[in-house]
């Protein structure tokens, strides 16, 4: 072979070992700039998420202290209670409404039955907050988040609490409402990684863990929790990496988990 043939073969190589580096370079750089927009894409939507979801709540919140004001509610008749909330209860949205009394007796309308709930944490809870919102119940028939907001007498002293249940399917629904990325999939924890909402609620109802499940990393939700922020990254669940982000809800100490 001739030195030039050489030299021809030699510039060839070295061509197409740079057009490789060259395409390499591109690609890991395309894959870098998708994964960029990717992320500020899921950042939005997770903080919309957030938004509507606190919106949502809000708004439930709001109804029950106008309710609140009415005499109907305040002078803690049951039955006038009855009569005023019972047309009301599913126009407003919630699965159920109930009174809990001062002394702990607790008034379901829909059921028409009171329950002595005096030694049950939830009535402390209810009773020495203005407002408070449950963990998810997990009922029979549908899996639930209280939201209680103070009854006050004309004296403005606490004489009770409305409370208000409401589905939490209807929060998954939602998130897919506002999901924009066809592969995507969104869901609702608590600091322990129990489901409070998410597309197959079996999970919700068995309380499921997300830090239960085999060959997962939930680093990311949990630096979320522990330095109450949003987190933007990566998570693996079931061996499989996928891009995150996390938006935390300081108000109720949850996270919503979108990823892709």
């Amino acid at each position: 072979m001739k030195p030039l043939d050489r030299g021809v073969l030699v510039a060839v190589f070295v061509m197409f070992v740079l057009l490789i580096v060259g395409v390499s370079i591109a690609t890991t750089r395309y894959k870098q700039r998708q994964i960029l927009l990717v992320q500020e894409s899921m950042e939005i939507l997770a903080d919309n998420q957030r938004v509507q979801f606190e919106q949502y709540v809000n708004n439930k919140v709001s109804l029950l202290q106008g309710l609140v004001t009415f005499p109907e509610i305040y002078e803690m008749n049951t039955v006038k209670q009855k009569e005023f909330i019972k047309s009301r209860s599913k126009a407003l949205g919630f699965h159920q409404l109930f009174i809990m009394k001062k002394d702990g007796m607790a008034y379901y309308i829909e059921e028409d039955i009171c329950r002595n709930q005096k030694e049950e944490p939830f009535y402390k809870d209810v009773m020495s907050n203005d407002t408070y919102i449950t963990e998810p119940f997990y009922g029979a028939d549908a899996t639930t988040m209280t939201i209680c907001v103070s009854i006050y007498d004309g004296d403005y002293k606490k004489c009770g609490a409305l409370c208000g249940a409401v589905e939490l399917n209807v929060v998954q629904e939602l998130f897919a409402e506002n999901r924009t990325i066809q592969d995507g999939k969104s869901y609702l924890v608590n600091r322990e990684g129990h489901y409070v909402a998410v597309e197959d609620m079996q999970q919700v109802y068995e309380k499921m863990s997300i830090y239960d499940q085999k060959d997962s990393d939930y680093s990311l939700v949990q630096t979320a929790f522990d330095e109450k922020a949003n987190q933007s990254g990566t998570i693996m669940e079931g061996g499989t990496e996928y891009q995150a982000n996390v938006a935390y809800l300081a108000n109720y100490d949850w996270a919503i988990v979108h990823c892709i």
